[in-house]
């Protein structure tokens, strides 16, 4: 139930953010699909294991790709997170599940603010 309230609460909210945009950005629109994909699979009741975090490359490559430099705050936030999965210190408990959380809630921010407007993939 909570899975179904946030999804219907993150989408609504996305779609009310996007409406501004005459059109929508085809990477935010995949960032955005991949993380609610990830939010079902937070809510499974598979334990997760470290191994996991190879799912994130995908949305991890296309923020690469769209780089700009208007958004370091967001470039700053998903290498600390990619940070705390690489890491395997013994004083952080559950590091890497910390380091997801910091990836989706950090994908999520990046398509529903403004942030986004600066996200274009450029052909050079």
């Amino acid at each position: 139930l909570i899975c179904v309230v946030f999804l219907v609460a993150v989408t609504g909210l996305f779609f009310i953010r996007q409406k501004n945009y005459p059109a929508i950005n085809i990477d935010v629109l995949a960032i955005f699909g991949f993380c609610l994909y990830m939010t079902v699979d937070f809510f499974s009741p598979i334990p997760r294991i470290q191994y996991y975090t190879v799912q994130w490359i995908f949305p991890l490559l296309v923020v690469a790709a769209c780089y700009n430099s208007r958004i370091r705050t967001i470039y700053f936030l998903l290498g600390a997170a990619v940070i705390l999965n690489i890491l395997n210190a013994p004083f952080l408990k559950m590091p890497h599940t910390a380091g997801e959380y910091l990836i989706l809630l950090t994908l999520l921010y990046l398509c529903i603010s403004n942030s986004a407007q600066y996200f274009k993939h450029t052909n050079n």
